[in-house]
């Protein structure tokens, strides 16, 4: 089994609300078109949103990933 790693570091311009929900559902449907998870880390290395079938592939709910460091 092989994966991808794609890290994606710009900060967004101040757009509205409608705007943004645009921007995120594009990138999300980029992200997705390469990757069967997606999870975003911050730069401490904590997961803030995971994305995909965690469950099937790694064996633990997203909602259990939240919050936890990557090590």
């Amino acid at each position: 089994m092989s994966a991808d790693l794609a890290v994606i570091s710009n900060p967004a311009p101040r757009l509205g609300n409608d705007q943004m929900r645009l921007e995120r559902d594009r990138f999300l449907a980029f992200a997705f078109c390469r990757n069967d998870l997606l999870i975003e880390l911050d730069a401490a290395q904590v997961v803030h949103f995971v994305g995909g079938p965690t469950g099937a592939l790694l064996g633990v709910p997203p909602e259990e990933m939240k919050g936890t460091q990557v090590s």
